[in-house]
């Protein structure tokens, strides 16, 4: 494959405290190895046989539940039908249900990714820089799924709509998945970078970041990480439904740092002793939220696969959303940041004529805030080592940090908060949500030499 990368830097001024630097590049990424698990599940590498005959067995006697299995399993064979194979087991005493299938459409190529970013990093001082970068890159041929193939109006409530049968396409098979390239990803970031060396006692590191990022699919699109959703949503077409924010889309995102060392070189001795040797050093966390769909949970009517339903918007304002600490269920009375009455009441509809409109990840939820604060006191014990003693609060403000709200339309805690996030940084770790998110802090002794 053709894979360049071309990258410049150039230093204007005779001062060369400025530099602007830059590059492009062509990569790819390798298909995931879990395909090859998803096609060994397809018969008759893996077929689910349930023994149920119709006078009943113990799960585990021989001449019972075992004896009805094998006998299945003998009775299975590749030159059969799935009418055949049905009825055969069914006289045994087994159910042998229409299989899932899972199938590549087409030839499976590595998604390719073009990148870019130029950078320009300005010498304010002998202590201080200012840098200002551009990044972006653009994704195509992305794999995708696409559970539509054998889908149907399961209960008659689609009549309208194209693109959903009302029959089921091919009986003999359950779901149909397709995997396929052809999603396409879009980033565009600003990022802001002001740095203070440590000189005058003081050292600190702030960061910003602008960014939108859109596609059609995440994380890889196959294997979701549960933030958002996975498939192609639209019966007609990719783009229709799956183009929007990206499931970490995060448009403001604001890190910092600082460490401060008070240092007296003058002055009396008993005075130096009570300001000097004290360390204070903090990081900063915030960044606005993280976006959602609104789910339909009224209407899941689709047989044999399809994509995830969406509520259907009425009018205008339902595209917003805030969500702060008053939203957050605790049992009582709460006022969600989400209203429903800008949604259709599909529990009442008896047929739609047309696909939700709502395309994917049109709302973002609560931001994010987190301040870590420590505090050490350093004693020379040596000439060459330091004891240091101190404290390290994480979530120094026990500030609550809510995920995204339940998104379901028919769900009686809609648009309410349920659940905490955890912070980037905690003494237990940043994947245990509740346990990690409160305020925590711990003492520490340290020895440097």
């Amino acid at each position: 494959v053709v894979s360049p990368r071309i990258g410049f830097s150039y230093s204007p001024g005779s001062d060369h405290k400025t530099v602007i630097s830059g590059g492009f590049m062509i990569a790819y990424d390798n298909p995931p190895a879990g395909l090859v698990d998803n096609l060994l599940a397809n018969p008759p590498s893996s077929v689910a046989i349930r023994v149920r005959p119709a006078a009943g067995t113990l799960p585990f006697d021989p001449a019972g539940g075992a004896a009805t299995w094998q006998a299945s399993a003998n009775a299975f064979a590749l030159n059969k039908t799935y009418s055949q194979l049905s009825s055969q087991l069914a006289a045994l005493g087994s159910v042998f249900s229409a299989p899932a299938v899972n199938g590549l459409d087409g030839t499976i190529q590595a998604p390719m990714w073009f990148e870019w970013n130029i950078q320009v990093q300005r010498q304010l001082s002998n202590s201080t820089l200012l840098t200002v970068n551009y990044v972006g890159n653009h994704g195509q041929r992305l794999l995708y799924s696409n559970a539509w193939p054998n889908a149907y109006d399961a209960y008659g409530l689609y009549p309208g709509v194209p693109g959903i049968p009302a029959n089921v396409p091919v009986a003999n098979y359950g779901i149909v998945t397709q995997y396929q390239n052809g999603a396409i990803s879009n980033y565009d970031g600003l990022n802001v970078t002001f740095t203070k060396r440590f000189s005058n006692s003081v050292a600190f590191h702030f960061n910003y970041t602008w960014s939108h990022n859109i596609d059609e699919c995440s994380n890889g699109c196959i294997f979701t990480d549960g933030n958002g959703t996975a498939g192609q949503i639209n019966p007609l077409s990719l783009k229709a439904d799956n183009y929007g924010n990206s499931d970490y889309d995060i448009r403001d995102n604001f890190t910092g740092d600082f460490v401060v060392n008070p240092t007296i070189k003058s002055g009396s001795r008993p005075l130096r002793a009570v300001v000097n040797g004290w360390q204070f050093s903090g990081k900063l966390f915030w960044r606005t939220g993280i976006p959602y769909s609104v789910g339909d949970g009224n209407n899941s009517a689709l047989g044999n696969g399809g994509g995830a339903i969406y509520a259907t918007p009425l009018g205008k304002g339902w595209g917003s959303s805030s969500c702060s600490s008053a939203n957050a269920y605790t049992g009582g009375a709460v006022v969600p940041c989400l209203n429903a009455s800008m949604y259709l009441d599909s529990s009442v509809i008896n047929n739609f004529t047309e696909w939700s409109p709502q395309t994917r990840n049109q709302l973002h939820g609560p931001h994010f805030f987190d301040i870590d604060l420590n505090l050490y006191r350093n004693f020379r014990i040596a000439e060459k080592v330091t004891l240091g003693i101190g404290a390290q609060a994480f979530n120094a403000f026990n500030h609550a940090n809510f995920s995204n709200p339940d998104a379901t339309i028919s769900d009686p805690t809609f648009g309410t908060l349920g659940g905490t996030v955890g912070t980037t940084t905690s003494i237990y770790g940043s994947f245990l949500g509740f346990d990690s998110s409160v305020r925590t802090v711990q003492m520490s002794a340290k020895i440097q030499f």
